[in-house]
């Protein structure tokens, strides 16, 4: 098929008259319903969060993608903080982690096996449950292996005792059912496995959006003790809730605002607003530990609704 092209500036006008044109109805497919804009083609239409389809221009199409990434994001990571809350206070929890050393190639490319493994483990305080190094690789084979590296059969025992009945988080749902394989032929079970891998869970309670999307990877925190307190953080860093920030805006009177998470971090929280002269007294406000657990706690911080902009 031939399309012949042409240069739009070089097009020539129709004969009709100003008069006509004047005469003629607004065409309103070429003006953004969010900014005004008028442009010189029509606008594409898109569906909002409610329902509708408005016409928009290039930047607000993207300014709205960039706002609905956000809002879908805000609530993912409402999730993703009850999930960490339940797990640092859960004491089956058990984070684990595999390292395994740089692979070389066969002579026709090919990946070698890993010759050993290095397996770290702590528990729902951070306290150290496992740190050993297996060995994979037979008796027979050249591949440089540590010296403290411990068999793999005994290794299996020594993590069903230190392992066995408790709830596993990992960065990838590989290294979990390795760790649980080798539980199980140790002589014990894993009380759950699936569904507890940071891999998919801390990108989301990252909520990072660039350019009108969400995006769902990041880096890895490395042994087990670091993914422990990557999900420390993903349960305590405090945030306003919605509704609070709304109750901050919405005019004259008093209301409570409470703060979740760690308590340096909630202090600071409530320094701020009294630093803004929001705050109804000069009462220090008292820290509950949330749940039991060692790290969260909640504050209740009485502020007066006076319109200040949150």
């Amino acid at each position: 098929m031939r399309l012949d092209l042409y240069d739009s500036l070089q097009s020539t006008p129709t004969a009709t008259g100003a008069e006509r044109l004047l005469a003629a109805p607004v065409d309103r497919t070429h003006t953004c319903s969010r900014c005004g804009a008028h442009s010189e083609r029509v606008l594409a239409e898109y569906k909002q969060r409610d329902g509708n389809r408005r016409r928009l221009c290039v930047e607000c199409a993207r300014s709205m993608r960039s706002h609905a990434a956000q809002c879908e994001a805000a609530d993912e990571r409402a999730l993703q903080t009850a999930w960490a809350r339940e797990v640092t206070t859960d004491p089956t929890s058990a984070w684990a982690h595999l390292h395994y050393p740089p692979r070389g190639r066969t002579t026709s490319g090919r990946l070698r096996p890993p010759p050993y493994v290095l397996v770290t483990a702590v528990d729902h305080t951070g306290a150290l449950l496992v740190r050993m190094t297996i060995r994979l690789a037979g008796l027979r084979s050249t591949e440089e292996v540590p010296t403290a590296a411990v068999p793999l059969e005994k290794a299996r025992r020594q993590l069903a005792r230190r392992l066995g009945g408790r709830r596993l988080i990992t960065w990838e749902s590989d290294h979990a059912h390795t760790i649980a394989k080798w539980i199980r032929e140790g002589g014990a079970e894993c009380r759950r496995v699936d569904g507890d891998t940071l891999y998919y869970r801390l990108p989301r309670w990252r909520g990072i959006v660039r350019d009108g999307n969400r995006v769902y990877e990041c880096l890895p925190p490395g042994r087990a003790d670091r993914l422990y307190v990557a999900t420390v953080r993903m349960a305590a860093l405090p945030e306003l809730a919605d509704d609070a920030r709304a109750w901050l805006t919405a005019g004259p009177g008093r209301t409570r605002v409470e703060v979740t998470g760690d308590e340096e971090a909630a202090r600071r929280i409530h320094a701020v607003l009294r630093a803004t002269g929001i705050v109804a007294d000069d009462a220090e406000a008292a820290p509950v530990p949330l749940d039991d657990s060692p790290v969260v706690v909640t504050m209740a911080v009485f502020c007066d609704r006076d319109g200040v902009a949150g």
